[in-house]
């Protein structure tokens, strides 16, 4: 079992700010392109959480869509840049976060605990490009070991939807407490934040009428 809890309002503006922070100034570093970024998913409606036992990475979900400015680049060019130059602001700068991974599907900037040896915050960055006028998302194909663009699913519209739905009559706290709920429930380390959330709000579909 977890202990998550959410965290107090100020406490998500900071962390809100500080990730901020550093993708502006990582935006700095880059010249070749320029991108735009916005929270995502529980991360978007300040679902920010605090997990008392140390039994679980906190993960902040973020949306980087990439504006080209004069050429074309490379699934591999674009996420090894941002990495870099991600790299160069955390050893430059006083934050919380002190590291980059280069995941499958995600950039992640990492916290540590104490130890130093256990992860205690993600943020998990989703980098975006539009290709031939579709969406993609740049993806790195362990079996292949290259990097793809993959065809982008954006189910933000509907998860807006949804979530509207909820305020408007007044289920929005049923669902904030379902989350924590879920969150809490054991043997949850195969699913992700954003998996879970969306599983909570499908709950609600047989009022709403939307499945995500």
């Amino acid at each position: 079992m977890y202990n998550f809890k959410y965290l107090l309002k100020q406490e998500v503006l900071y962390k809100k700010k500080e990730i901020t922070d550093i993708l502006r100034l990582v935006q700095k570093e880059i010249n070749e392109f320029s991108f735009e970024f916005s929270f995502e998913n529980a991360s978007k409606y300040n679902l920010f959480l605090d997990e008392s036992r140390n039994k679980r990475p906190l993960d902040v979900c973020l949306l980087l869509r990439i504006v080209e400015k004069n050429s074309n680049f490379l699934a591999k060019e674009i996420k090894s840049t941002l990495m870099d130059k991600i790299k160069i602001v955390l050893k430059r700068n006083r934050f919380s976060y002190k590291d980059v991974i280069d995941d499958a599907t995600t950039i992640r900037i990492i916290s540590r605990d104490s130890s130093g040896k256990r992860i205690a915050s993600s943020v998990n960055i989703s980098v975006v490009k539009t290709v031939e006028g579709k969406d993609m998302y740049i993806k790195y194909n362990l079996a292949k070991f290259n990097y793809t663009y993959n065809n982008y699913i954006d189910n933000s519209l509907k998860i807006e939807k949804v979530v509207t739905y909820l305020r408007n009559n007044m289920l929005w706290d049923e669902a904030r407490e379902l989350f924590l709920e879920k969150l809490n429930q054991g043997n949850r380390k195969e699913d992700t934040f954003q998996n879970i959330f969306i599983s909570t709000l499908n709950v609600f579909k047989g009022e709403s009428g939307i499945l995500i």
